[in-house]
């Protein structure tokens, strides 16, 4: 009896630690961080090419004030997932929105599809004391 009661022990934790290993959610690979953090990132990438910003809010949005050199992929548009395929998955993107919802779910579906160095910035651009740009 207490055999049985040791093996059925030992197999809870396995399985415990096997899903504890394994992340459990879609946020691993996916690094969170603040807007100070952001621009620190920012200002020691700047002419890194593999460093890219990516803001997915409407194209309005984006040109009403973005981060400097950030491309606008509109999370809601019916093309966002094909062109999240034409980028390359192998470049660190630091992703934003206006509050960070879309930010996170566009994190995720990059995730997904292979995207291996994603950045979310927590709170979107209404954290974000850095300078911006208007236009395209």
């Amino acid at each position: 009896m207490k055999i049985l009661l040791i093996i059925g022990i030992i197999i809870v934790l396995l399985v415990l630690f096997y899903f504890v290993r394994k992340g459990g959610t879609a946020k691993e690979g996916i690094t969170d961080i603040k807007a100070n953090e952001a621009a620190e990132m920012i200002k020691d990438n700047k002419s890194n090419k593999n460093f890219v910003i990516l803001d997915v809010r409407t194209p309005g949005e984006f040109i009403s004030g973005h981060i400097a050199g950030a491309k606008n992929l509109d999370y809601h548009s019916s093309g966002f997932d094909y062109s999240l395929d034409t980028l390359d998955k192998s470049k660190t993107y630091l992703v934003y929105c206006r509050s960070g919802n879309r930010s996170s779910h566009a994190s995720n579906l990059m995730k997904t599809k292979g995207f291996a160095n994603l950045l979310n910035l927590q709170g979107g651009i209404m954290t974000w004391s850095g300078a911006t740009q208007t236009g395209k």
